[in-house]
């Protein structure tokens, strides 16, 4: 993918999407691939990757749905073909490549998370409080321009909207953590300061249950430090722009942990193993 010129420092409307991932500058996807290899920042930030899957496809979608309803006609289109393969469906795709495909099971699942996110009493008051959607912000991070895409900001706060399998606090803490929510609050509070990161979620199975969170200081804290590792990293590399693999060398393996325990702990009868 051919890069783009990055803006000056500031939030930017109606950008294009595919404009946005052109602008060469680290964003959170691309800094937490850095964290497996700067060759995996080199991969993420060329616009390279795994093909999107229908619970991402579901999530873009749920937020046109949400967050911008008037245009669901130009980016959200139903697919009513039995199977996604042969000479329909590769035509289907072509006609509609800038488009978010939902398959009809997939479509009636929107319409359920849709009608739970609007009738929650726990989110309207915040949505009722977004006025920009979409936004491509750019800014100065610990001494590198980064940039992110915001799903929507209003007075006050920054909101993204996310798809889980269950909100549980605690499920969703540990979701949070390892896909590094945190460190995309963080980042994005270093990119428009002043506003408080809230996150609603909305499971992608039936009751789809929503909740409102937000992120305690020291989980901010967290993210902070992750990203001032990221692009400590991302500097080091820059300079040299060398973007190397894991390793550099033989690397031998070692019997993890858990096998060695499995072994100790395997039921013996009169000296003889046991096997169900």
């Amino acid at each position: 993918m051919d890069s783009l010129p990055v803006p000056p420092p500031g939030e930017y409307e109606n950008i294009p999407f595919h404009d946005y991932l052109r602008w060469d500058a680290p964003s959170k996807s691309s800094l937490m691939a850095i964290l497996s290899s700067p060759l995996h920042y080199a991969e993420a930030r060329n616009g390279l990757g795994i093909e999107p899957t229908d619970e991402m496809v579901l999530g873009a979608a749920g937020h046109v749905a949400l967050l911008e309803p008037e245009k669901m006609l130009a980016r959200v289109v139903k697919y009513d073909g039995a199977r996604r393969y042969g000479g329909d469906w590769e035509s289907f795709k072509a006609a509609n490549r800038s488009k978010h495909i939902l398959t009809k099971s997939m479509y009636e699942r929107l319409t359920r998370i849709v009608k739970a996110v609007r009738g929650s009493k726990l989110a309207r008051p915040y949505i009722a409080r977004l006025d920009r959607f979409e936004i491509s912000a750019v800014g100065d991070v610990f001494g590198t321009i980064c940039k992110g895409r915001l799903d929507a900001d209003g007075p006050g706060i920054i909101v993204d909207l996310k798809t889980c399998r269950s909100c549980d606090k605690y499920d969703f803490a540990r979701s949070a953590y390892s896909l590094g929510y945190h460190v995309q609050a963080a980042l994005y509070s270093e990119l428009v300061p002043d506003k408080e990161f809230i996150t609603i979620a909305v499971e992608n199975q039936a009751p789809h249950d929503v909740a409102v969170f937000k992120y305690e200081p020291e989980f901010l804290k967290r993210g902070r430090e992750t990203v001032l590792e990221c692009i400590q990293f991302y500097q080091t590399h820059s300079e040299i722009n060398f973007w190397p693999g894991r390793y550099n060398e033989l690397v031998t393996l070692k019997l993890p942990e858990w096998a060695t325990k499995a072994d100790a702990d395997e039921i013996t009868i009169g000296g003889e193993q046991a096997y169900e």
